[in-house]
Parts: structure tokens; sequence; C-alpha cells
């Protein structure tokens, strides 16, 4: 039995159905490539469609998610007991077009009409992280990693009800590590990845000018990945994902007469736990469970788009030669949740907008190379 049967393609589609409920995060660094014998280079791409709709105060309902495409690479290369790895993701997003249903129904926030208005933000905001990792074999069973991650923003931007803010940029490094235990002969392994927090200053530019004091935070996270045989060609895996998201907000200060931006992220916990099975030598599947927990019924965030998620992911993985093609499908039900605006006085402004029966959809396609 080898030891990576099916967990080195299953999380492309295990990827694409998430949705904010603790933060930004869109992907995470995958370091199955890292365990696999030789050089070996993977490509994958998440087609997402978000049925994400909100019914504000008005009465009108809207899209409040955009829906989007996310492209990985990741490369390992092999120097003795030595693993050397570049990778490249979409490690964040926020994509939401709260406000463009305020362009044709009348909505004017200096008057009356405020009442037709949507508090949902718009956003274009993506976080694109380079990644180096290095694995050290201390035997055939243990491992150690460690690496340096480089978040980054170009170009982002997020529109209020009350202004708009452009050309946001930023860049930070922060540090993770991680170790490993395996036992091939029955598909073991099992991973711990923890990453550091970090705070990633922000240049924004709003109609007042360029704002100074803007950050985005970027969370401690722990990981646990494992895997192992449970029969004959099956294999059977579980990922814990907790973010300290609590103290990892955006933040853009006042600026003259724009106000102030603030998330209201809480830290969460997400569960993953799998079967994959090998059909042939060629040809392995695979379908999984995902839960991530919400923050509640109701929020003050317009940030806020679900209350927790749940994900049923399948897919399929066909090898040929030194080449390896992998898909998968994931269906993800969206938690309700009812967003309600508070005004500069703490008090509700009028403003609100109601999640519910939503979902998310997403295609993944991966192909890898051994050479």
């Amino acid at each position: 039995m080898r030891k990576n049967i099916i967990i080195g393609f299953g999380f492309v589609a295990l990827s694409a159905g998430i949705v904010q409920a603790g933060g930004w995060e869109a992907s995470r660094l995958s370091t199955g490539i890292m365990y696999e014998d030789g050089a070996r280079a993977e490509l994958s791409t998440q087609s997402i469609t978000y049925n994400v709709n909100a019914s504000i105060q008005s009465g009108e309902r809207a899209k409040m998610a955009s829906d989007q495409t996310r492209t990985s690479l990741g490369v390992k290369l092999e120097a003795g007991n030595l693993d050397i790895g570049i990778f490249n993701y979409r490690s964040g997003a926020i994509q939401m077009s709260g406000q463009v249903a305020n362009q044709s129904n009348g909505c004017n926030p200096a008057t009356a009409a405020i009442a037709l208005c949507s508090v949902v933000p718009s956003a274009d905001a993506d976080l694109n992280s380079t990644a180096a990792a290095l694995k050290y074999d201390l035997s055939e069973q243990f491992s150690i990693m460690a690496g340096a991650n480089m978040y980054s923003v170009s170009g982002g931007t997020v529109t209020t009800l009350a202004a708009e803010y452009s050309n946001i940029n930023g860049d930070k490094m922060v540090p993770f590590f991680g170790a490993a235990y395996e036992i091939d002969d029955i598909a073991l392994r099992v991973e711990v990845l923890a990453q550091t927090s970090g705070t990633m200053k922000l240049d924004v530019t709003t109609a007042a000018g360029q704002t100074s004091g803007a950050s985005l935070g970027i969370p401690s996270t722990l990981t646990l990945n494992a895997q192992s045989g449970i029969a004959e060609d099956t294999l059977a895996f579980l990922s814990i994902h907790h973010s300290e998201w609590d103290d990892a907000q955006i933040v853009i200060p006042v600026t003259g007469p724009v106000p102030a931006v603030n998330s209201d992220f809480g830290t969460k916990t997400s569960y993953t736990v799998g079967v994959g099975r090998k059909f042939t030598d060629k040809l392995s599947g695979l379908i999984s469970y995902s839960s991530e927990e919400g923050g509640g019924a109701s929020s003050h965030d317009p940030f806020t788009l679900s209350n927790g998620t749940q994900t049923i992911s399948v897919g399929l993985s066909y090898k040929l030669d030194n080449m390896t093609v992998s898909g998968g499908y994931s269906y993800t039900k969206v938690g309700d949740v009812s967003v309600t605006h508070l005004g500069a006085d703490g008090n509700p402004s009028g403003l609100t907008a109601s999640y519910s029966d939503n979902s998310v959809s997403g295609f993944g396609f991966k192909i890898g190379f051994a050479f």
C-alpha cells in the first residue's frame, strides 16, 4: 500500500467550497507534495460558483458574493534527506458584490432613500502567497519542516455605502513549522503544521487621499493532517484546522470625512473527514465531509456572509506513466445569518441583510508530473 494513494489530490475539491465564516482565508498551504518520492510539480485550478444571496431591509434580494477562479502551483525537489518545496496559491479573497444593487434601486444614502440601500460592501481584494518550505527526514518515520510564507495584496478595492477604498497594497512574510510521523506499510501519516501571526501594513487610497495606519491581520494557525490505511487499498483521512481570527482583523482608520472600516472576524476551527479508495493501479477516488463552525445566527459585521459551512466533496484521480490527473466537485451548504448594521452611536441604523438558503459549488482540477 502506498502512502499517497489519495490524499495528494483530495483537497483540490475540499478547498473549492470555502466561504468567509471566520475570515478571508481562501486556500491553505498544502504540503502533501513534500511527502512524494522524487521531484514533482503540480498545477491546480478551482472554479467556484457562489449562490450566496441576502434580502436587505427593503425586501430586495441580491447576490452578495462574487464567483471566483483560483490557481495554485507547487514544485518539490529532493536532495538526499532534504526536500525543497516552492508554492504559489490564492491564500485569501474578499470577493463581494453587495453594492451592485445600489446602482439601480434608487438608493441614496444622503436622503430617506437610504432605506433602499444595501449595507453589504463590494470588494475585489485577493491575497496571494508564495511559500518556500524545507523538509528534513530525521529517520524513515520522523521528519521536520520549516518555511516562510509571503502574503501580498495588490490593487485591491473595497466599496462601502459611505466610501470607496482603492489601490489597497501590502505584503507580509510569516514563518511556519511542521513535523510528521509516517509508517509506510499501513499508509500512516500524521502531520502538524503551525503558522505564526503577523500584521500586514496596507497602503489605501480614499477620496480624502492616502490613509495611514491601515492593516490586515494574518492569524496564527494550527493544522493537523492525518491519514491511515484501514483496509486493502482503502485510506481514511482527517484534517483539523484552527485559526485565531480574533486577533487578525482588517482595519482602515478614519481619514477626514471618510469613515473607518473594521472587520469583526471570530476564531474558527474546521474539520474534514473522508475515505479514499484505490480501484485499480491507475484509478482512485474519494468522498469527504467538511464543516466549519459559524459565529452565530446574528452579526453586526457587514463582511459576514454565513454562519458556518458544511461541505460534501467527491473526487477521482487517474495515473498515466509519470503524470497524474485529478478532478473533484464540492457542494457547500451555507449557514443562515442575519446582519444588523450599527450606526456611529452604536445603535441599529435600520440597515440589515438576511442570508438564507445559500450554497456554494466548486469544480477542481489538478495535473501532477513526476520527473
